[in-house]
């Protein structure tokens, strides 16, 4: 069969077409869109979307620099949102109002030190009745993990409680961890808190 015959271009072409269905059936899966968050751990700090209770998270690194409502961008730490309870949840503009029903403050540490990092809640508003608080700590790197969960109760405005300090390794691994208690409301930088 000659090169430049009809024949052999047909050819080659029902052969492209089956490599081409061969590749997409044999082919690797396509991976669900994602963004990557720059970041080694997060702390997630949940509370019921209902509430109007108002509270913060305090993240403390090994170096002493603390991430709270007041300075949410310190040291390699960050603060992406301020939740004030159900009264931070509406928008309105015009005849147009956006809701998020969703109570949840999350700090990002963008790098880590080796040592120990406290992490507390606040009750800085209280509706008067006790609040479950949910505190987790995720990995970033890889496929995400909760490395440790801490359900808490808040019980009056301006109780503030430890959910768990973990101790990070020289190559940013967590390798120990406890729940004893740490005030950082009181420290010397979170004044007016």
């Amino acid at each position: 069969m000659n090169a430049d015959s009809p024949i052999a271009w047909v050819a080659i072409d029902f052969l492209c077409c089956l490599l081409l269905v061969v590749y997409t059936l044999i082919g690797p899966p396509p991976k669900p869109s994602s963004i990557d968050t720059l970041g080694q751990y997060a702390v997630e700090v949940t509370w019921p979307s209902g509430r109007d209770d108002d509270v913060d998270t305090y993240v403390e690194d090994p170096a002493g620099n603390i991430a709270w409502f007041n300075d949410s961008d310190v040291g390699l730490m960050h603060l992406e949102h301020d939740d004030l309870g159900t009264s931070s949840d509406v928008l309105a503009r015009g005849s147009s109002t956006a809701t998020v029903r969703d109570n949840r403050e999350r700090v990002v540490m963008r790098g880590v030190l080796p040592g120990e990092v406290t992490v507390n809640v606040h009750a800085y508003r209280s509706q008067g009745r006790p609040c479950p608080v949910t505190v987790k700590l995720y990995r970033l790197r890889g496929a995400d993990s909760v490395l440790l969960t801490r359900l808490l109760t808040l019980d009056h405005e301006g109780q503030e409680a430890t959910a768990f300090r973990f101790t990070i390794d020289g190559r940013g691994r967590v390798i120990d961890h406890n729940q004893l208690s740490k005030r950082l409301v009181a420290t010397p930088g979170a004044v007016g808190a």
